[in-house]
This record gives structure tokens, sequence and C-alpha cells, in this order.
């Protein structure tokens, strides 16, 4: 989950399936989708809404927007 005061909270969820969504909390909604070709492994909120993703042997950083 997110902590950035400035930012809506936001909860990061990996599945089995290989998605990662972000859910917007207020509204209780998907606000993004990631699709990969494993599972993630870890998931980490960085500062300035980056959420940072393993999977397998790679790490991802994507940009979270639109909430």
């Amino acid at each position: 989950a997110t902590d950035d005061a400035a930012r809506p909270a936001a909860v990061a969820i990996a599945r089995t399936n290989g998605t990662v969504s972000v859910v917007d909390v207020a509204v209780g909604r998907e606000v993004g989708r990631l699709v990969l070709p494993f599972p993630a492994t870890a998931l980490a909120w960085a500062p300035g809404g980056l959420l940072v993703v393993a999977c397998r042997r790679d790490l991802h950083c994507v940009e979270v927007s639109g909430f």
C-alpha cells in the first residue's frame, strides 16, 4: 500500500497469472494493470508513485498515474 501523503492511497496486488493490479482504495476500483510474462515475486512502492516489481531476475519500475 502507498503511504505518500501527496497521492491517494493505493494497493498493488500481484497475482499468480502474471498480472499486477493497482487499486485506488478511496473508490475501490482498479486504476491500472500490468501484465508480466511470469508472476511477480515482490512489490514495493518508491517515492513519486513509482511501483517496483520483481519478476524472476528482472526489476521493473512502473509509474502509476491516473488516480
